[in-house]
């Protein structure tokens, strides 16, 4: 079976993501599924992936980038951008400016 990201539990998806148990890599594909589902429990579990400073770069970067994916779904509070620190916020608001011009016919976001 192939099973698709948008085809993903997000509950699954969110208790992986915050389990720092597993490796890095499935965490970071457990926040990429998340990117499919435009909840405020998403949000919520990748914004303490990357406001945590002693996760794994990658996966704060990886975690920014699906947040991006999710702003461009929904709405947004400033206060939580202004939550996300450097670098993680350029990736975010990359990934967010991806979406929105793919969604504009501009190009391609990830994903």
């Amino acid at each position: 079976m192939n099973t698709k990201p948008h085809d993903l539990d997000p509950q699954a998806c969110i208790r992986v993501l915050l389990d720092k148990t597993q490796d890095a890599g499935v965490r970071e594909d457990a926040g990429d599924g998340l990117m499919w589902h435009p909840f405020p429990e998403s949000v919520r579990a990748l914004l303490t992936v990357i406001t945590d400073q002693t996760a794994d770069p990658d996966l704060r970067e990886a975690s920014a980038e699906s947040l991006g994916s999710l702003w461009s779904q929904m709405e947004y509070a400033e206060s939580d951008l202004a939550s996300v620190p450097e670098p993680y916020r350029s990736a975010l608001l990359s990934e967010l400016e991806l979406k929105r011009n793919a969604e504009q016919g501009g190009g391609e976001g990830r994903g």
